[in-house]
């Protein structure tokens, strides 16, 4: 099974965001779903369709439902592994800029 097309999009919320990707396969006609919060694996669901045609138009028809909701396209590619992101180190400069400026104290690493 070839991979033929890949799309990634993006949400940012409150919580962090979330992603939504969609893989099209051929021989046979598949498209492969994967769902859930940024910083996870996610949900994965497979959708066997009749024809490379009703895959292009199931994952249109999808992109079109995420783009109105807030999603944005981040690829087009297959995709790579996920980075996680590297804490802020916490200095007394730091700590002192965010005092002034307000900053939630819950996110300080010492």
């Amino acid at each position: 099974m070839a991979l033929r097309q890949h799309l990634h999009l993006q949400c940012n919320t409150a919580a962090g965001g979330k992603f939504w990707i969609a893989q099209i396969h051929d021989d046979p006609p598949r498209v492969t779903v994967n769902w859930g919060p940024t910083r996870s694996q996610g949900q994965t669901k497979s959708y066997d369709v009749n024809s490379m045609s009703e895959a292009f138009t199931f994952v249109s028809k999808k992109k079109k439902e995420k783009l109105a909701k807030g999603y944005y396209e981040v690829a087009s590619s297959p995709p790579r592994e996920p980075v996680q992101p590297t804490p802020r180190k916490q200095t007394d400069k730091t700590i002192m800029k965010d005092l002034m400026s307000g900053a939630d104290t819950k996110d300080w690493f010492f």
